[in-house]
């Protein structure tokens, strides 16, 4: 039934295309090409998000047509490297031949804008949030930058208290400049209540440097409790990339308990190059549960500094291409709900798969 319907849809594709293409003419922004954009291009390219000019109109579309033609064609947005012909994920951005056909076309014959009196305006992000209105909202300690200054990697505590335990369903790093904010790795600090006083005490804001410890690090930004001891740490529950979406799961699937006492510590935030003097006002939206999740999820981390080895170890030779490999037993049966390679510039390829015993 499956390749019924793809092969279906393709037929009725290929008719509608030639039609347009051969009667009625090239493509037009009100039928064809809005419904893209709506659909791929803005959920980035709209004001205060990471896209670096907004296309809500048709104005926006045709003034950087020439930039849209080249990016789609050659396939650098949507920011999608995920290969869609090895598997699918949900909320994947992709945009199909037959999309990116339409818009080479409809630039090529000079962007027919179509009947645009009649399109009512695209949905733009509310409240800051692609989750709706948020329950609470956190706002990161800001940041200033000078004329100049070169990427700035820094720790940083949000911390925030509640009037009792209660449970998130959801949590969203929002960028306040998204020319510097370039990414965000986040853990949750669970506080003991009688074991941490002054959840604001500590400087907030620590530079990460290669000859201070860890623990140094979070004594200076104050995530230890009060006698020294180590709270209790809830890995990667704030993330943030260019083009990444919080997630919220299904019911039942996912979330996290607070304590009183909590704070999000920043471990890795990340800032690009600053072309101009600037500043950084990020924030956090939180979105609480009634209940704890029926099925929590956790992360574990392969590779580099992960809980398995790669092989060989991980040393790129000049003018030579190499492949490596990491894998580990899963000791239970799980589901995964999100996969996220790493690599940097050097990297090529990343091919992740699971084999059942």
């Amino acid at each position: 039934m499956r390749s019924f319907s793809l092969l279906y849809g393709s037929i009725l594709g290929g008719l509608f295309w030639g039609a347009c293409g051969s009667w009625f003419g090239p493509p037009n922004y009100a039928e064809h090409i809005r419904p893209i954009m709506a659909r791929s291009c803005v959920p980035c390219h709209q004001p205060n998000q990471v896209g670096h000019f907004s296309l809500l109109t048709y104005a926006d579309a045709r003034l950087n047509a020439n930039k849209i033609k080249y990016t789609v064609s050659n396939r650098l947005m949507p920011p999608w490297p995920a290969d869609p012909h090895y598997t699918e994920f949900a909320g994947e951005l992709v945009l199909f031949d037959k999309d990116i056909e339409t818009i080479t076309r409809w630039v090529s014959a000079g962007c027919p804008p179509g009947d645009t009196a009649l399109l009512k305006p695209i949905d733009v992000m509310p409240y800051r949030s692609f989750l709706g209105q948020p329950d609470m909202t956190l706002a990161v300690p800001p940041s200033y930058f000078d004329s100049g200054q070169a990427d700035r990697f820094l720790l940083v505590k949000v911390p925030f208290e509640l009037p009792s335990d209660t449970f998130l369903r959801a949590v969203e790093f929002v960028p306040g400049n998204t020319r510097l904010v370039h990414h965000v790795n986040g853990d949750m600090v669970r506080f003991d209540y009688e074991n941490k006083k002054q959840v604001n005490d500590g400087i907030g804001i620590v530079p990460m440097a290669l000859d201070s410890t860890i623990r140094e690090a979070y004594h200076r930004v104050g995530v230890l409790h009060d006698d020294g001891s180590y709270p209790v740490l809830a890995k990667s529950v704030v993330n943030y990339l260019p083009g990444v979406v919080a997630q919220q799961y299904p019911d039942g699937i996912g979330g996290w308990k607070v304590n009183r006492k909590n704070a999000f510590l920043l471990a890795d935030l990340h800032y690009g190059p600053a072309e101009t003097s600037s500043t950084d006002s990020s924030y956090i939206n939180l979105f609480f549960a009634s209940k704890p999740p029926e099925r929590p999820l956790k992360e574990f981390q392969m590779g580099t500094l992960g809980i398995s080895p790669i092989v060989p170890p991980l040393v790129i030779p000049p003018n030579k291409i190499s492949k490596y490999q990491t894998e580990w037993v899963v000791p239970e049966t799980i589901s995964v709900v999100t996969i996220n390679p790493h690599m940097h510039w050097l990297g090529k390829s990343f091919k992740a798969f699971a084999l059942t015993p």
